[in-house]
């Protein structure tokens, strides 16, 4: 988790629905991690999109909102998308 915080500071992720939507049409996301207890409809939506565009992403049981959050200093994050790929792959690595 200490990746996403360094993709915090170097400006590589995105946050949100919305932002993270406009990132997958955009071409900019390059993995998506999706809290175990986000809402099954922020996975379907998401999940649709990175289907859609070819996105990897993954849904983390074992990590909630708060933990995702805590790791790029929010109190919560749903759903984070990385948009640099050298830092993607590594955050790939650790949760595989």
């Amino acid at each position: 988790m200490a990746f996403l915080g360094i993709a915090r500071r170097a400006g590589a992720i995105l946050i949100g629905r919305d932002a993270i939507k406009s990132g997958i049409r955009r071409g900019k996301v390059r993995f998506l991690i999706i809290a175990g207890d986000a809402s099954k409809r922020l996975d379907r939506d998401l999940g649709v999109e990175c289907t859609k565009y070819g996105v990897e992403w993954r849904r983390l049981k074992s990590v909630g909102k708060r933990e995702l959050g805590m790791a790029i200093g929010r109190f919560e994050a749903a759903a984070i998308a990385l948009t640099n790929e050298r830092l993607a792959e590594k955050v790939k690595e650790i949760v595989r």
